[in-house]
């Protein structure tokens, strides 16, 4: 895979990750095990081994970049230093170039002085040929008298002299010029010569240090990779820290559930066993595994729905059943029965239902009891079913002795007699 690409895949899976994070608890809901917990104990255990090792790698890769780093910067000073030489070197060719200018220049002087002498030889000779002379012998022997001799022996001796003079400063001048220009190529073979070596050297020298960025430049993509890498690690850690966490606050919770399970199911054992003997569970006229709440007594004096209010003077609306006597048998003082097991969430004097009794019983049902003459339960006590709770009376907005008994689910009330219980007083 090209190591660009997997960059790129590389760091959009740690951007998912990390989004994904805040949900990673969206699950199905359901009871944790100590095993559950120990998988994930164990999986964010593995995560940080890798982690631990990647940190290893990582370190490792810094001090391989920290020596290549020093390694780098060795060369580039030792390439600097060869462009210093090549500079000085550069200068002196420099120098040298001016020197052959300067020597040039004297060549040429010379070369002038040269042509100068030979003229002044070519002259002479002109003349000797216009007075026809032509030698030195010739110069002497046409003396016309013996002081005009002597003269011309003066005369030769000094052209002589002369044409020595010339020919030797000529000679010499040509032996300067070439002893010079020889010194100033070999100092110009030399210096080029040197220049061809440190320039090679120059070039070997930024040709390993292109090897050595290069070599730089791989490792650090390497440990880019590894560092995105490290990085979806580090977020991994973080979730299933969050997900163990959640665990064992669940595990916690679910722990303390049960324990206050146990705690409500032991008092429900102690309660019952307390009231042995004096349980009455009337499932005469049940549709379910409720129990009718006041046992003998089935008369209904007001349904559940819209009816006329005796104390309003109008249409509202009846939230449960009354409970009421018959001709012949009252129901005042009669014992009301919890129509299942639950907790007692409210035993009290409760506005218009006057002594009131309200009964959780789970998974959102709530039963209440209305207009006892008496309580026989207290809020937070625990009751099993058929048990005694209260009795008939007519307190709060009554008339007449009765039990105002509603359901309600999600605490809405619902009638008792849709599914619940069937009306026998029809």
């Amino acid at each position: 895979m090209n190591k660009k690409f997997k960059v790129i895949v590389l760091f959009i899976l740690a951007l998912v990750m990390l989004v994904n994070v805040p949900y990673a608890f969206d699950s199905v809901v359901y009871a944790v095990t100590q095993g559950d917990i120990d998988n994930k104990g164990d999986e964010l255990d593995d995560i940080k081994d890798k982690i631990e090792m990647t940190e290893e790698e990582l370190k490792k890769y810094e001090k391989e970049q920290e020596a290549l780093g020093n390694e780098i910067a060795a060369l580039l000073d030792a390439i600097s230093k060869q462009a210093d030489e090549l500079y000085l070197l550069e200068e002196s060719l420099q120098n040298t170039y001016k020197s052959i200018d300067t020597l040039n220049a004297e060549i040429i002087k010379l070369e002038d002085d040269i042509v100068e002498q030979k003229e002044s030889m070519d002259n002479r000779l002109r003349t000797m040929y216009k007075t026809n002379v032509f030698s030195y012998f010739e110069l002497i022997f046409n003396a016309e008298s013996l002081s005009d001799f002597f003269y011309r022996i003066r005369l030769s001796k000094e052209l002589m002299s002369l044409d020595r003079d010339v020919l030797g400063d000529y000679k010499k001048s040509r032996d300067e010029i070439i002893k010079k220009q020889d010194i100033l190529s070999e100092q110009e073979e030399s210096i080029i010569e040197q220049q061809n070596i440190i320039t090679a050297k120059k070039e070997a020298l930024e040709a390993v240090e292109a090897e050595k960025r290069d070599k730089m430049e791989l490792l650090t993509s390497e440990e880019q990779l590894i560092r995105i890498e490290f990085d979806l690690m580090m977020a991994e850690e973080e979730k299933l820290q969050q997900e163990l966490n959640k665990l064992i606050e669940e595990k916690k919770a679910e722990d303390e559930k049960k324990r206050k399970e146990e705690e409500e199911r032991k008092k429900r054992e102690e309660e019952a066993a307390k009231l042995k003997g004096d349980i009455v569970v009337d499932m005469s006229v049940s549709k379910t595994n409720l129990c009718w709440p006041v046992p003998g007594h089935h008369a209904i004096s007001s349904k559940y729905g819209m009816r006329w209010h005796p104390f309003r003077n109008g249409y509202y609306m009846h939230n449960g059943i009354d409970v009421c006597s018959t001709y012949k048998v009252s129901i005042n003082k009669a014992f009301v029965r919890a129509v299942d097991a639950g907790k007692v969430t409210l035993a009290k004097y409760y506005g218009t239902f006057g002594n009131c009794v309200m009964i959780d019983h789970g998974n959102g049902m709530v039963t209440l009891y209305a207009h006892a003459s008496e309580l026989l339960v207290k809020a937070g006590q625990y009751v099993v079913q058929g048990q005694k709770i209260m009795k008939v009376g007519s307190t709060g907005s009554s008339n007449a002795p009765h039990l105002h008994f509603e359901i309600r689910i999600n605490n809405k009330p619902v009638d008792p007699f849709d599914k619940y219980f069937i009306n026998t007083d029809t």
